[in-house]
């Protein structure tokens, strides 16, 4: 599982969670589900911080 956790347009975090590799792949490749200027906290999978 894959938890991207960012700051939206009014500056308070928020998380998604992604099952796979493939489903985070298939949310970035449209700016529809998280647009691209917002600032990513962090991205963690099964917990471990990956940057």
């Amino acid at each position: 599982m894959i938890t991207l956790t960012y700051q939206d347009a009014y500056q308070q975090e928020r998380s998604q969670t992604y099952a796979n590799l493939d489903e985070i792949l298939l949310a970035f490749s449209s700016c529809i589900t998280l647009p691209d200027y917002l600032k990513v906290v962090s991205l963690t999978e099964d917990g471990n911080d990956l940057g």
